[in-house]
């Protein structure tokens, strides 16, 4: 059974983090359907763009409502198409990909049995990592192989015998020394100081603790200026 628990902290912070870029797409397309209140074409559009954010949200708040319910031993845990997924964050990222040129490309992910809410954060976290860390026109990869244990070169503890679902979430931002990645996953921790990128420095370790959660574990490579990738190994038998 896959583990629910996670702290009051990090629970804000995914319910906080979700909340904001449907929010601001609302007040971005109000603006701008206001600019061209007498254009009728614009306006359906507009209105058509400000509906779906306002679903979306509502989606998302009962989704976080429906978790923050949930007591110890139960599950809603599913089989997740993460195709959908992904397509999902590209539409709450609309602008952000569009105001930062984002290019995102990914194969075919395929299926994971999860918590789709937290597997939802793990992918937002991931992508708008890659985004702040890029100097130049941000890209992020996404792809997905399923392995078997006694072929995944680590230091982690696997069983040999088991496939995995290794997604890997790569981007060409700034990289950071390999020799620090023991501290990237630490709630808190950050290699930069807030002055040059904003952030808490806990969303790494809520991509960690969801990873935990189901039963895998993630990996990071990284070199200063060649960009990082994240591998994230997930056991395929979890039903």
């Amino acid at each position: 059974m896959v583990k629910l628990n996670m702290n009051l902290e990090e629970y804000a912070y995914m319910a906080s983090h979700d909340l904001q870029e449907p929010v601001r797409k609302i007040r971005t397309f109000n603006s701008m359907l206001m600019d061209k209140i007498q254009d009728t074409g614009a306006v359906e559009k507009y209105g058509q763009k400000i509906e779906r954010s306002a679903a979306r949200m509502t989606d998302l708040i009962r989704d976080i409502l429906d978790y923050s319910h949930l007591k110890n031993g139960q599950s809603i845990a599913e089989t997740i198409d993460l195709d959908d997924v992904l397509e999902e964050l590209k539409s709450d990222l609309e602008l952000m990909i569009e105001e930062k040129d984002v290019r995102i490309t990914a194969g075919k992910l395929g299926k994971l049995y999860g918590v789709r809410i937290q597997i939802f954060q793990l992918f937002a976290n991931l992508v708008r990592n890659s985004i702040k860390f890029s100097v130049n026109r941000p890209e992020v990869g996404i792809d997905a192989v399923i392995l078997r244990g006694a072929d995944i070169e680590t230091d982690q503890r696997i069983d040999p015998q088991m496939d995995y679902k290794r997604l890997r979430f790569s981007d060409n931002g700034i990289g950071f020394d390999v020799d620090r990645s023991n501290i990237i996953f630490k709630p808190f921790k950050r290699l930069h100081s807030k002055n040059e990128y904003s952030g808490t420095g806990i969303g790494l370790a809520i991509c960690k603790r969801i990873v935990d959660l189901h039963g895998g574990y993630i990996e990071v490579k990284s070199e200063t200026g060649e960009g990082t990738e994240f591998l994230l190994y997930f056991p395929v038998s979890r039903e």
